[in-house]
């Protein structure tokens, strides 16, 4: 009985490896768009033999066949599948067919059968009704598994076997044995790890046998290999074995080291005695004419200087005249005229109309005269005293006019509203609503409206009358009020009291009686005097003391004057004479600051003969601070300027710090530069600040508004331990070209930043030191400043960086990372300039001379040596190809580089002429195929 199979994984797939016994080998492809899936059939035979002695047969295989199957598609053109089985009926290839009848992943176990064969026959079927197929009858040569079920392979994840492993988001695999092929790490820690540090590398497991390859993760490159029956061994990569062992190819003087060497005088490089320069003999000393160098024809004559810059020309106005050029008198005075030409006949761009640039026609509108508001309607005439009017009933209802508006004085009717009359004469008593007193007598009226006896009451000053008011809230006559008066006791907003006009200038006063002697007053208060502004006035006391809290503070025996207040300063002539108090001094006042003249005070210090004093100048512009001690500056005063300040905390005049200024916070302390005036712009305040913020260290700060961060920019210097550098002008560079202290010649060793170069340098891009080289050099570290400056050979987990700018528009670059030297110098190609205008252009280029020098060339496979890595690649070799054509090379540093631009061109010269060859060979072609069809048609 056949097996039956659900289906489920269903396959039909083919491999070119025939020796695979995989079913789910690497190289199997499943073959696209099967119609009808095959049917292997095996038919054995076997022979039983009665076995001697033994009570059991033995049953042998006689006879095996396989019968052919047909794999049938729907036939797809360009289908790869579809395309190999073309292919293998075409070219009779064995390959591999794999029947997968089921997969299951749940049970993780697979049913197929593997046979080799050859494609027999095809079969091509189908029309415009019908799905093309096609049919391949396969022929099997060799049952590699018949029909059987094994565990299916799983699906590898990332992560498993450190397949895509990163120790970031995937952890490595780190087994002590690896289970399978793997990608392994074998960390620092792990018993028997030869290089005491992390290492990569590759574990390959053959049964119980394991090899593994590794090398360390970082430092000093390490490899090491192992195997199932050896411990870790170090093996040494080219350039380690370059260190240790001469290689096989290394000759002296072209001689292999294969045997010991003998030199001769050829070998050394020893001049021979037949040997001439200029066919001159070397028996002797040697002395060349112009004519042994073929320089005949050049004169002794005195050469220009390309120092002198065209200086030492005899004749600039005929050496002028040759180049045709004008002379800078000629050229200003051009530039002058046509300067005054612009000036006069042209009108600036700058200029506008009502805002509108000139750039273009200008059209100005009604909103650009400030009439954007008006409309374009008929206007009334100031003349026709509003006759022209369009519909006069329509202006009086927008006016509010009513019917009354159009009616006579003395023919009015009203039939609501309300009007003023002159007389009117009533039958009954107008009520209170209608705004009447309901009554038709006075004392009626008044109890229907409410009012007291007040109302019957006359004003006046005295008796029983109602005090009268002058104006609104205002008595002209004097009041006596005999018990306290209380103004605004419960009030909630503020109240007082006002005395005196508002209008007319008079004295006002406040007498207060406390003797009893009936006098006019014992203490009066007045004010007189003022201005506009409010507060102007002066207010005057008249008594004999003033005491505040108890103490006095004023009498007629102690005035103000003599305490150098009031109306009568005091002025000084001498310093030494000064009264305690306030007192006036002038320039000529002995002991007082130069030059100056103010007003002050003296004050004595604890009763001692010590005293200290404060001057202020008129303007309080200038403040001086003085004392004197009779043992101190013989017994005289001195005196020291005090910085002054104005309203805003600002001084408003220059000021001198003869030593360090030193401005004191607790963090971000900062000085601020401010301009008052002008627009906000950027840069209207700069402001200096002490960062706290870590790597910042001094900021600048560049703000369009004073007391705003709208607008800002900044820059900063960090700290650098360490490391002094000049401030970079006009976009970072330095003054003298150098941004730092510098000294050497040798670009392999300086600091980091900008550095001139001119003169005779080693480690160049130009070679030797004996190249004059110049030009500006760029070396950067990319951690950072910190690092400090490059040397020959660096240090680990550093990475610098080198770029030259030569004087000829040239641009170079190197770098030298972790514990190596500076790798070779490497030009930066540019665009080459190909415009006719630049050219000098000679004849045609012969093609086949540029296609012979691209079949001379010889590719090779190499790595470089100085790439750890040994990263495989492909090229040519400079020395060979310079031979051929010495544009394809030119000298960086020490070493020869390909100039890409003319190798591109003739390889580009060398395709055109191959072209060209190609049509020749096609239009001869097409000749053969015209005499061979007629000697057909012919014969």
């Amino acid at each position: 009985m056949a097996d039956i199979f659900s289906g489920k994984g269903l396959t039909f797939q083919y491999n070119t490896d025939t020796g695979n016994r995989s079913p789910q080998g690497i190289g199997n492809v499943t073959i696209n768009n099967v119609t009808e899936f095959p049917t292997l059939t095996i038919q054995s035979e076997t022979n039983n033999f009665e076995t001697y002695d033994n009570e059991y047969k033995t049953v042998l295989l006689s006879d095996k066949s396989v019968e052919p199957f047909d794999i049938v598609v729907a036939y797809l053109p360009d289908d790869p599948t579809h395309q190999f089985l073309d292919e293998m009926a075409e070219s009779q290839s064995v390959f591999q067919v794999i029947l997968q009848y089921q997969l299951d992943l749940e049970e993780s176990q697979i049913t197929y059968a593997i046979v080799n064969g050859y494609v027999t026959g095809t079969q091509l079927s189908g029309d415009k009704d019908q799905v093309v197929t096609k049919s391949y009858s396969f022929t099997p040569a060799d049952v590699v598994a018949r029909v059987m079920t094994m565990a299916a392979l799983l699906p590898v994840y990332q992560g498993d076997y450190g397949v895509g492993a990163n120790t970031t988001g995937i952890p490595q695999y780190a087994p002590v044995t690896p289970t399978g092929n793997s990608f392994i790490k074998v960390p620092s820690t792990q018993q028997g790890n030869p290089a005491g540090a992390d290492m990569m590398g590759i574990g390959l497991v053959d049964g119980s046998a394991v090899s593994s390859l590794a090398m360390t993760k970082s430092g000093t490159l390490s490899i090491y290999a192992k195997n199932a029956t050896t411990a870790w061994t170090r093996i040494y990569t080219a350039t380690q074995m370059d260190a240790r062992y001469v290689p096989l190819t290394r000759t002296v003087n072209g001689k292999a080291l294969s045997a010991d060497l003998t030199l001769t005088s050829t070998d050394t490089g020893s001049v021979p005695v037949e040997r001439t320069v200029n066919g001159h003999e070397l028996s002797d000393d040697v002395v060349l004419t112009k004519q042994d160098i073929q320089l005949e024809n050049v004169t002794n004559d005195a050469q220009l200087k390309i120092s002198s810059n065209l200086a030492d020309i005899d004749d600039s106005e005929i050496a002028r005249t040759n180049l045709d050029v004008y002379s800078k008198d000629e050229i200003d005075n051009s530039i002058n005229t046509l300067t005054a030409h612009v000036n006069t006949d042209f009108v600036p761009k700058t200029i506008t109309v009502n805002g509108h640039a000139l750039s273009s026609n200008v059209t100005v509108t009604k909103a650009d005269v400030g009439l954007g508001n008006v409309t374009n309607d008929a206007q009334l005439k100031i003349g026709s005293n509003l006759a022209d009017l369009n519909n006069i009933v329509t202006s009086r209802t927008n006016l509010g006019l009513g019917s009354l508006a159009v009616q006579n004085s003395n023919a009015i009717a009203i039939t609501g509203g309300t009007a003023t009359l002159s007389t009117l004469t009533l039958s009954t008593a107008l009520p209170l609503t209608s705004g009447g007193t309901g009554a038709t007598t006075a004392a009626a009226a008044r109890t229907n409206l409410g009012l007291g006896t007040a109302a019957t009451a006359n004003v006046g000053t005295s008796g029983g009358t109602v005090p009268l008011l002058n104006a609104t809230n205002t008595w002209d006559g004097g009041q006596n009020f005999n018990g306290s008066i209380a103004i605004g006791s419960n009030s909630t907003t503020s109240r007082g009291i006002e005395l005196g006009s508002t209008t007319t200038a008079v004295l006002t006063f406040l007498d207060m009686h406390s003797s009893g002697t009936g006098n006019d007053f014992d203490v009066r208060l007045f004010a007189s005097g003022g201005e506009t502004a409010t507060g102007k006035g002066t207010l005057g006391i008249v008594a004999s003391t003033a005491t505040l809290n108890g103490q006095q503070i004023y009498s007629i025996d102690n005035t103000l004057s003599e305490v150098g207040l009031g109306i009568d300063p005091r002025h000084v002539a001498d310093m030494k004479d000064a009264p305690k108090g306030f007192i006036r001094t002038t320039t000529a006042t002995i002991d007082s600051p130069s030059s100056f003249g103010g007003a002050g005070f003296v004050a004595q210090y604890d009763g001692s003969p010590s005293y200290s004093g404060m001057l202020v100048q008129p303007d309080g512009n200038r403040v001086f601070a003085g004392g004197v001690q009779p043992s101190q500056n013989s017994g005289k005063w001195q005196w020291h300027e005090v910085p002054t300040l104005d309203r805003s905390n600002t001084f408003n005049q220059p000021q001198v710090v003869n030593n360090q200024l030193t401005v004191s916070r607790d963090d971000w302390a900062a000085i601020n530069l401010d301009v008052t005036g002008g627009s906000d712009v950027v840069g209207r305040r700069v402001r200096i600040e002490n960062s706290q913020e870590a790597g910042k260290g001094l900021i600048f700060y560049f703000r369009d508004k004073i007391g705003s961060v709208t607008g800002q920019g900044w820059a900063y210097l960090p700290p650098v331990s360490g490391y002094g550098s000049p401030i970079g002008l006009a976009g970072g560079l330095a003054p003298n070209g150098t941004s730092y202290d510098s000294s050497g010649t040798d670009m392999n060793i300086g600091a980091q930043g900008w550095r001139a170069v001119g003169g005779s340098w080693t480690n160049s891009p130009l070679g030797s030191a004996s190249t004059n080289v110049y030009g500006s050099l760029f070396t950067q570290c990319t951690q950072g400043l910190q690092i400090g400056g490059t040397s020959a050979v660096n240090t680990a987990q550093t990475w610098f960086q080198q770029r030259f700018y030569d004087t000829n528009n040239r641009i170079y670059s190197r770098v030298q990372t972790n514990a190596q030297a500076w790798q070779p110098w490497s030009q930066i190609t540019t665009t080459s300039v190909s415009d006719e205008r630049a050219k000098n252009i000679g004849e045609p280029l012969d093609l086949n001379i540029a296609l012979d020098n691209i079949s001379r060339m010889d590719f090779v496979n190499f790595t470089f040596k100085f790439d750890e890595d040994e990263t495989p690649r492909r090229g040519v070799v400079s020395q060979q190809i310079m031979d051929i054509d010495p544009q394809y090379v030119k000298e960086v540093g020490d070493l020869y580089h390909l100039d890409e631009t003319p190798m591109m061109l003739d390889g580009l010269a060398a395709i055109k002429a191959l072209k060209q060859m190609n049509d020749d060979l096609s239009t001869e072609i097409e000749n053969l195929k015209v005499l061979v069809q007629s000697l057909i048609d012919n014969k």
